[in-house]
C-alpha cells in the first residue's frame, strides 16, 4: 500500500515537472516572437557620409522594383560633393589608340576654369569597381537583347572581379532594378537572363538617375562606373539631361555607352523565319485560276517571294536612317561629359572586344587629385587635364559643380567640350610655368 502511494506521488511529481517545462518553453517562444529583430534588413542600412553621397534618397533599389519617377529629380538634387578635393580619372592614348601607362605626375598639367592647379595626389593603382549596367529593353531593340543576356559572366570577370560589385537595371516604360549591388557572379548572370523586351518607351534619363543614386551610396574607394546599352535617346523620362550631368559630376560617376544599331535590328527582323499560319496548313486559300486546289498549289502560296539582297540592303539602310533619332545621342554626350567613351558600332562579335576595351580603360587610368584655388566661384568649373607630349590624347571628365548652381549654369556645362589633344604652343607655354 505504501509502495503504491509512493509511486503515485512520484508520478504526480514528474507530471508537474514536465508541465512546468512545457509552460516555460511556450512562454519563452512567445517572448521571442514579440521581440523586434535587432539586425537591419536588406537595403535598410544607413549609408555613411562620403564624397558625392545621397543619404536617405528614398528611392527603391530592390530586385524587381520600379523607382518613384517623381522622386528621382529630388533625390538627385540631394547628391552634394562633401569634399573640396577634386578627383579626376584620366585616360591617355597615343596616336594609334593604345593606352599610355608610363607617365609621371610631372607630365601632367591641370587647369580649373583656366587657372593652373597643383596636383596633390597621383596614382595609377587598380581600384575596386562599383558597376551599374543599364539596359534598354523595349520592343524596338528586342532582336538584339539575345546578344546582351549572355554577358553577365563577362562583366563579372572583366570589371567586377573579387573586390568589386555590380547592379543590373533595365528600362522601357518603367525602370526596373533586376539586381542590386552584389559580388556574386551567379547573381549577376541570373539578372542578365531576366532581361526581356516590353513596352515602347525608353526612359534613359530615369534609369541613369536611379543608377547614379545607387552608385552615390557606394564607398568612395570604389570607381563608380555605368555601362549603358541603349539606342542613345530618351523617351518618357521625368529626369532632365541637365540633372543627369550635374548628379553624375557630383557623384564622380563615369559612363560608357554601347549603342544599339537600328540597322542591325532591321536586318535581324528580316532574317526572322515566318511560319505558315494554320489557314495555309488547312488549305483554306482559294486555288489558282483554272487549276484544282491541291497541296502543290498551297505550297506555292506558302513560298515567299524572292527579294534581291541589294534591294533588301537598300531598303534596310533607308529604314535605318528614318529610324535614327534626329537629335544627337544622349549617351554619347553623357560619356563625353563624364570622361567615358561611347561605342556606336554594334556587331555581335565585337561586343566582347568592346567590353574588354572598357575594362582596360578603367584599369589603365591615372587618378589625379588637387585642391582647387577657384572655389570662390560657384557653379560649374571646367576641368582640363593635359600632358606635355603633343602627340598624346587625354580623356577626362568635363568638370564639376560647387556651391549653389543655377539652371543656366548647368545648361552651360552641358555645352562644354572635353580636351582631346594639346597644341604645340600650349605645350611650350605650360613648360615655362
Amino acid at each position: 500500500m505504501n509502495q503504491r502511494r509512493a509511486g503515485s506521488c512520484v508520478a504526480r511529481w514528474l507530471g508537474l515537472v514536465v508541465a512546468s517545462a512545457v509552460a516555460m518553453t511556450l512562454s519563452l517562444a512567445v517572448a521571442r516572437g514579440q521581440q523586434k529583430p535587432s539586425q537591419n534588413t536588406a537595403g535598410s542600412s544607413t549609408p555613411t557620409a562620403q564624397q558625392g553621397s545621397a543619404q536617405h534618397a528614398g528611392v527603391a533599389a530592390k530586385p524587381g522594383s520600379d523607382p518613384d519617377v517623381e522622386s528621382l529629380p529630388k533625390a538627385l538634387a540631394r547628391i552634394h560633393v562633401q569634399s573640396s578635393l577634386v578627383v579626376a580619372p584620366v585616360t591617355v592614348l597615343d596616336r594609334k589608340g593604345n593606352f599610355v601607362q608610363d607617365l609621371t605626375k610631372d607630365d601632367f598639367r591641370v587647369l580649373d576654369n583656366g587657372v593652373p592647379q597643383q596636383i596633390t595626389e597621383f596614382t595609377q593603382q587598380v581600384q575596386p569597381v562599383a558597376l551599374a549596367v543599364v539596359v534598354q529593353n523595349n520592343y524596338s531593340v528586342q532582336p538584339l537583347l539575345s546578344q546582351v543576356r549572355p554577358l553577365g559572366p563577362e562583366f563579372s570577370g572583366l570589371l567586377v572581379g573579387a573586390q568589386g560589385a555590380a547592379a543590373v537595371l533595365e528600362f522601357a516604360d518603367r525602370v526596373t532594378v533586376l539586381q542590386p549591388f552584389t559580388n556574386s557572379p551567379l547573381a549577376i548572370k541570373l539578372a542578365f537572363t531576366k532581361i526581356h523586351a516590353t513596352g515602347s518607351k525608353a526612359r534613359l534619363n530615369d534609369a541613369l538617375a536611379q543608377a547614379i543614386l545607387m552608385l552615390s551610396q557606394r564607398p568612395s574607394s570604389q570607381k563608380r562606373i555605368i555601362v549603358v546599352f541603349s539606342e542613345g535617346y530618351d523617351h518618357g523620362s521625368e529626369t532632365k539631361k541637365d540633372e543627369i550631368i550635374q548628379a553624375a559630376a557630383n557623384a564622380d560617376v563615369t559612363m560608357y555607352g554601347l549603342r544599339f544599331d537600328p540597322t542591325e535590328v532591321l536586318l535581324r527582323r528580316q532574317d526572322a523565319p515566318v511560319n505558315p499560319t494554320t489557314l495555309y496548313n488547312a488549305e483554306a486559300l482559294p486555288g489558282l485560276p483554272g487549276q484544282p486546289h491541291t497541296p502543290t498549289s498551297t505550297q506555292i502560296y506558302n513560298t515567299p517571294s524572292y527579294v534581291s539582297p541589294l534591294d533588301l540592303a537598300a531598303k534596310s539602310a533607308t529604314a535605318a536612317r528614318a529610324a535614327r533619332p534626329k537629335a544627337k545621342s544622349l549617351t554619347a554626350h553623357y560619356c563625353m561629359m563624364t570622361g567615358g567613351a561611347d561605342f556606336s558600332h554594334w556587331f555581335e562579335r565585337g561586343l566582347q572586344n568592346q567590353l574588354q576595351r572598357i575594362a582596360l580603360t578603367v584599369n589603365s587610368q591615372y587618378v589625379l587629385a588637387y585642391m582647387p584655388t577657384t572655389l570662390r566661384k560657384p557653379g560649374f568649373h571646367q576641368l582640363r587635364v593635359m600632358v606635355l607630349d603633343p602627340g598624346l590624347r587625354v580623356r577626362t571628365r568635363a568638370g564639376y559643380f560647387t556651391g549653389a548652381t543655377t539652371p543656366a549654369q548647368t545648361k552651360t556645362a552641358a555645352k562644354v567640350k572635353t580636351t582631346a589633344k594639346m597644341k604645340k604652343e600650349e605645350v611650350n607655354k605650360l613648360k615655362q610655368q
